[in-house]
């Protein structure tokens, strides 16, 4: 069974031009029994070593060890394939049988195709070949070929050996004789970093059908640097400080000059920086790295205005004409805002009482000024102000006095302030509850059931047990003269 499941993976893996559905005849044969093909009986036995069959037709006889074909009258006959039914792969003489897998076709072309880089990873504004082999192992030459490719937009094609070029797109026709190939290329350079495949395809005709194959190839263009980004915290507070670093690393095998040059978008402020040249918010550094080696430089940034700030480095190699390269890094700058609190104490219905309200200020870093609180109800309209809140401060800044007479009532709270040059508005609401004096709780009315009058039956029960009640009375003052008399 080993040379079937080879068979078929080889089958998988190579691109031949006579698949399944091109035999005109195909299927396992037992040893000593005949098929039929084309009108004709044809008679199969084991030849002379284990692994070969004789197959013997109207037109003469073919021998035929396992994976050979011979080619008689136009016709393709091939011993693909042989399994015992008995005795496994050990011929077990006198017991065993044999299978012989036969497959009958046209003769035709078997065509392949295969594509090549030297090298395979280059960096950008380097160079690689190209080679593109076509061969025919089939017994018959084939026509009208045709090989087409797209070269990615990321290369410059240099040169063709060949092929026609028409913008990126490669070409050739031509036809290929049987046990030849063809052999094409093409140079390219690199001008963006790419990592994927270059794909060629291959058209061609089998009898009237029209086929195509195709190979693919790895192939991968590095920068000769690459630009990266990481921070100590990727979403900061609006007040919150953290620190950027920006890493560009050497891919040439040589010291090279390069420049970084980072943008801090206007949400974020610059509190320091290792870059060798501020100007506001723009940052340049410049300098040798060795080769393989790498730059870390750092920033602090200071979030300012609440939303994405979004960071924008960009690289190059000093005195090259390869393009700069950029990078973005995203930040998240949050909104804080102030927490409202409504305090009160001694809420009665009917009975004076106090609310207030307080407020503090979230950030660790940046003041809250310039705050003026409402704090309204149906029963009270009061308004407080406050200079400044320094960081985590918290406090009250408005409160009312005044008697509620109901159980319940809604308390609103506006406030304006400024945070970072912008001001600010809040509104809160909250449902507030007031106690209220209980009633004493009225202790249930006993029902009495309702009285009606006795039906005669009743009455006449009620007078019999009178009267056997007087007898027993009788009978028991008797009962006591008699014990006295005696």
């Amino acid at each position: 069974m080993r040379y079937l499941t080879v068979f078929f993976v080889l089958m998988l893996i190579l691109p031949i031009g006579l698949a399944s559905d091109d035999y005109l005849f195909e299927g396992w044969v037992v040893m000593g029994d005949s098929f039929e093909f084309d009108d004709y009986t044809y008679l199969t036995s084991q030849g002379e070593t284990a692994s070969s069959a004789i197959i013997m037709g109207p037109t003469g006889i073919y021998v035929l060890d396992e994976g050979d074909c011979i080619t008689v009258n136009k016709l393709k006959f091939c011993a693909e394939e042989f399994k015992y039914t008995k005795g496994g792969n050990i011929t077990i003489h006198g017991s065993d049988t044999q299978e012989f897998y036969i497959t009958i076709s046209e003769p035709g072309a078997d065509l392949s195709i295969n594509l090549d880089a030297e090298p395979s990873d280059i960096l950008v504004g380097e160079t690689a070949r190209i080679t593109i082999m076509i061969e025919n192992d089939g017994e018959e030459g084939a026509s009208a070929l045709y090989f087409e490719e797209i070269v990615p937009p990321e290369f410059e094609i240099t040169n063709t050996f060949g092929l026609e070029r028409m913008g990126n797109k490669l070409t050739w026709r031509g036809g290929l004789a049987a046990g030849s190939f063809k052999e094409l290329s093409y140079d390219i350079k690199a001008k963006k970093r790419f990592a994927d495949k270059l794909v060629g395809e291959l058209t061609y005709k089998s009898g009237e059908i029209t086929k195509k194959i195709s190979d693919s190839l790895g192939f991968k263009a590095t920068g000769v640097f690459n630009i990266n980004f990481n921070a100590d915290d990727f979403e900061i507070d609006a007040g919150e400080e953290t620190r950027v670093y920006i890493t560009l690393t050497n891919n040439k095998d040589e010291e090279a000059a390069f420049t970084i040059t980072t943008v801090i978008p206007s949400g974020l402020e610059v509190v320091a920086s290792h870059f060798n040249d501020t100007s506001g918010n723009t940052l340049r550094w410049e300098g040798d790295i060795d080769s393989e080696d790498e730059i870390k430089l750092t920033v602090a940034v200071k979030g300012l205005t609440p939303g994405k700030a979004v960071i924008t480095a960009t690289g190059s190699e000093k005195n090259s004409i390869l393009g700069a390269d950029t990078k973005e890094f995203e930040m998240t700058v949050k909104e804080i805002k102030p927490e409202v609190s409504f305090i009160y104490s001694n809420l009665k219905e009917g009975e004076e009482g106090v609310i207030k309200l307080y407020l503090k200020n979230p950030s660790a870093f940046m003041d809250m000024t310039d705050i003026t609180a409402r704090l309204e109800s149906d029963y009270f309209s009061e308004e407080g102000t406050a200079p400044k809140f320094r960081a985590n401060e918290y406090n009250a800044v408005v409160s009312a006095t005044f008697t509620p007479d109901v159980a319940r009532f809604k308390a609103r709270a506006v406030v304006t302030y400024t945070f970072q040059g912008q001001e600010k508005n809040i509104l809160e609401e909250k449902m507030i509850d007031v106690q209220v004096d209980e009633m004493p709780e009225e202790q249930p009315i006993e029902e009495v059931p309702e009285q009606r009058e006795p039906t005669a039956e009743e009455k006449k029960a009620v007078a019999r047990a009178e009267k056997v009640n007087g007898f027993v009375e009788w009978f028991r003052k008797v009962e006591v003269l008699v014990y006295f008399w005696k």
